[in-house]
């Protein structure tokens, strides 16, 4: 997955590999370094229930792409984002469902994509034009991110600014463990679509307020704390290309 954070400059493009994990009941779609953290913690608390990965696990593993999206077989989806900045913590990560209006418009336009023979559609989502190139030699109505229901799996997908993309890399059988949200987190942390958003800015505009809240920053200095603050408010305007273009 490639992205540009900021539409004004280009070299503020990022990459992250991502997976998409296909099972018998549900699919996912996340960061493979969340995936791999995910299986450190699960295999390591099977054997030891105080299990902590080290350091230099914790560190490897860091991205800033912090989501999973768990895709069920009736087009619902559940999102799950950690907002905080410690990628092991929950306590700050939360969760909406969504069921997205996906309204493919299918072109007759074709195109060999990393050796598959594919075929073009166009979606509008979210104040987004997406191209996306499908394969019916692999059957599979599934796609990067929230995207599928095609005749075929998505190979490749842009959106017309070229400032989001995907592309399909390998396929490969995998045997892992699967951490899913259970029902009690669901509950406490469920939020809508819109509120997620809205907490979602709030987090990135005020990091530094959070962590001083939350005990994990202090000041001694009056202007360095009011400087770290300003910092946020700028970073904030240069993070100002969300994949979805929401209020």
């Amino acid at each position: 997955m490639t992205y540009q954070k900021d539409t004004t400059d280009i070299k503020s493009t990022q990459m992250e590999l991502m997976e998409l994990i296909m099972g018998e009941s549900i699919t996912i779609f996340q960061s493979v370094k969340i995936g791999k953290r995910d299986s450190i913690n699960s295999y390591g608390k099977r054997a030891d229930k105080d299990f902590q990965p080290t350091d230099r696990q914790v560190i490897d593993l860091r991205t800033p792409v912090k989501y999973s999206i768990y895709k069920l077989k009736n087009n619902s989806l559940l999102f799950k984002e950690n907002l905080t900045y410690f990628p092991d913590s929950e306590e700050n990560t939360v969760y909406y469902e969504e069921k997205p209006e996906l309204d493919w418009e299918l072109s007759e336009d074709t195109l060999t994509v990393s050796g598959f023979s594919c075929q073009k559609a166009l979606l509008r989502y979210q104040n987004r034009l997406w191209t996306a190139w499908f394969t019916q030699e692999i059957p599979i109505e599934e796609g990067p991110y929230k995207f599928r229901g095609l005749p075929g799996l998505i190979i490749k997908m842009n959106d017309s600014s070229k400032t989001w993309g995907f592309e399909l890399l390998g396929i490969n059988s995998i045997s892992r463990l699967v951490n899913l949200p259970d029902e009690t987190a669901l509950k406490k942390k469920r939020l809508t679509k819109a509120e997620f958003y809205k907490q979602k800015r709030y987090q990135v505009e005020n990091e530094t307020v959070i962590k001083e809240t939350n005990g994990h920053l202090h000041f001694f200095d009056s202007l360095a704390r009011q400087n770290m603050i300003e910092k946020d408010k700028m970073k904030s305007k240069l993070d100002n290309n969300w994949i979805e273009r929401y209020p």
